[in-house]
């Protein structure tokens, strides 16, 4: 497929594969297919060298299959993380110093190794793939990470992407052309000139109720139509592009909505013409209605239809619910309501998806979300749950939290019952082998539970942390609130896994229980010795209070709709003015 984002000017003509490369910093959330990968090292393989001594070596790290690719994160500068952290590769280059027959020094290491990339980058062109390299990482860090010893020097490091497929590279051509553009990230525009749309779109529909009978107002509304239509037809033939057929697919269904809202908006103005013709000296109207509000609803249902369709995910174009994979349906029978953590990577392998696993009631330690609040981060760090390389996220914001269970007191700490690893890879220490799932491995955290009773001697005295306690059964009534039952003869801590996050209230035995941090991040509270019945309700203030402005603002806005409407009403104007004590006769 032919770059038509970027492409560079020569004064000279050159092979169109050299005058399409380039070093994008925004690409596809796409794997590299091994195959095609080792084609790309192969093409490295067969770069000429001085006595063909191939002194080019690379260290790989590909995306959530090991460690080595947070090992070159770690090594890269903050400014190349922060779109490096989403390369689906990434290599570490460097070359051995001397020639291994005779271990005299290699003047053309640097030289050689500099050709190996050359071929692997042309290659790499040739298969739709991008090669971005960098210089702005930490030499020592790379050196350290992987044990390279001073008989190799380190050039580069190198990520291996897919660019995005874009479906619009007719605009983001005009886009990147503008001067200054880009020197900023101009997607973000997008955001603002969002709400700049949807304000003219209001001031517009506003203008089409009022003023429907106006020529110039259905004029313009079919001029914009048609030119949409125009463009629309221009947009889908013009980005057409060579995708594979399942991309072509999503391309070309994602017309539809367009394609409707502008057939229906032409519609709406031949209705609009076709209003002002008399009938019987009135306008044209339908039950009841008038042309403008007509039009102007009929527009606001296909806009609000639009962006729920478009918005919606993707398992609401199923006329079922999502049904579980293999995998999944295994792991949810073993599991039941256990909490379920990964060790060395996130769980995203054997078809076993962490965000798909909540249709399922498959609670796991791990979230995507940008609200993670960044104690969560530190606080895993600390516990040596998050390598060292996943500090960075706490500067970039990587909204991905994922801790590493790798031990038993680490498993406790978080209420992790089942721990899911790689392929050929064994679990903590003293956790116990359940089964094979897909292309991965269940082992069983004894002794750990969601919530726990860790006894004490009186309620100043607050127990560690890492102090393993009685687990114990909880129940979720429903998905803001829980229930847990006690019984000691000695006072303790009840300890809930718990997000410490402002709404948690508590009881004990129907009165209020005081709720304190556990961890940082977690709650716990003081329990007396004896039976108790413990219970949790999420109901945040902030919630309340909007409860409180939404009501208030629909009751405001209900009133002053009947106010606008009685005022319009005739017989409003009998009580509101006064009438003549009698009439003039008629002129004869």
């Amino acid at each position: 497929m032919e770059n038509t984002i970027k492409k560079a000017k020569t004064d000279f003509p050159i092979l169109d594969i050299l005058k399409n490369r380039w070093s994008p910093r925004s690409f596809a959330d796409k794997a590299i297919d091994k195959n095609v990968f080792f084609t790309l090292l192969e093409a490295a393989r067969w770069s000429p060298s001085a006595f063909n001594e191939q002194p080019w070596h690379y260290v790989l790290g590909v995306k959530n299959e090991d460690s080595h690719f947070l090992k070159i994160l770690e090594s890269l500068t903050e400014s190349n993380r922060i779109w490096a952290q989403n390369a689906p590769v990434l290599m570490g280059c460097c070359g051995r110093r001397t020639f291994a027959l005779n271990d005299k020094a290699n003047p053309y290491s640097a030289y050689d190794t500099g050709q190996s990339i050359a071929h692997l980058t042309i290659q790499a062109m040739s298969e739709n793939i991008y090669v971005h390299q960098m210089a702005g990482f930490d030499k020592e860090v790379l050196r350290r990470n992987f044990n390279i010893t001073e008989e190799y020097e380190i050039f580069s490091v190198i990520a291996i992407i897919c660019l995005i497929v874009m479906f619009l590279p007719l605009s983001s051509a005009v886009l990147n052309s503008i001067p200054l553009v880009q020197t900023v990230y101009w997607q973000r525009i997008f955001v603002p000139l969002t709400l700049c749309i949807a304000v003219l779109s209001g001031f517009g529909c506003n203008r089409v109720v009022k003023n429907a009978r106006q020529s110039d107002v259905a004029k313009w509304l079919g001029g914009l139509f048609i030119f949409s239509g125009i463009s629309l037809f221009v947009l889908f033939v013009s980005t057409k592009g060579d995708l594979p057929e399942a991309l072509q697919n999503i391309r070309n269904s994602s017309y539809w909505g367009p394609i409707f809202g502008v057939s229906l908006g032409l519609v709406v103005t031949l209705f609009l013409l076709l209003s002002r013709h008399s009938w019987n000296s009135k306008p044209m109207t339908l039950l009841g209605a008038s042309a403008g509000p007509l039009a102007g609803l009929v527009l606001l249902l296909v806009s609000t239809g639009f962006l729920l369709t478009s918005g919606a995910p993707t398992v609401s174009a199923t006329n079922h619910y999502v049904e579980p994979t293999k995998q999944v349906a295994s792991l949810e029978r073993l599991v039941g309501s256990s909490r379920v953590g990964s060790l060395g990577y996130c769980v995203d392998k054997g078809g076993i998806l962490s965000e798909y696993n909540s249709s399922f009631n498959i609670s796991q330690l791990n979230a995507y979300s940008a609200t993670i609040p960044a104690g969560y981060f530190y606080n895993a760090w600390e516990r040596g749950a998050l390598p060292r390389s996943w500090r960075y996220a706490l500067s970039i914001d990587l909204p991905w939290y994922c801790p590493q269970i790798t031990t038993m007191q680490a498993a406790r700490l978080y209420g992790v019952g089942f721990v899911l690893t790689p392929a050929y890879t064994f679990g903590p220490p003293g956790s116990s082998f359940v089964s094979n799932i897909g292309d991965e491995i269940l082992y069983r955290i004894p002794s750990s539970g969601e919530a726990t009773l860790v006894a004490t001697k009186n309620q100043s005295l607050i127990p560690n942390v890492d102090t393993q306690g009685e687990v114990l059964k909880v129940a979720h009534p429903n998905e803001s609130s829980m229930t847990v039952s006690t019984s000691s003869l000695n006072p303790g801590y009840l300890r809930i896994r718990l997000t410490n996050t402002p709404g948690w209230v508590a009881t004990i035995d129907g009165k209020p229980l005081q709720l304190i941090p556990f961890d940082k991040m977690m709650l716990q509270a003081f329990i007396p010795p004896g039976n108790h019945y413990v219970t949790l309700e999420y109901w945040p203030r902030t919630f309340e209070i909007g409860l409180w402005i939404a009501g208030l603002t629909a009751l405001g806005l209900l009133l002053l709709s009947i106010y606008l409407v009685l005022k319009r009403k005739s017989f409003w104007h009998i009580f509101t003015s006064k009438l003549p004590s009698s009439c003039p006769e008629p002129l004869k």
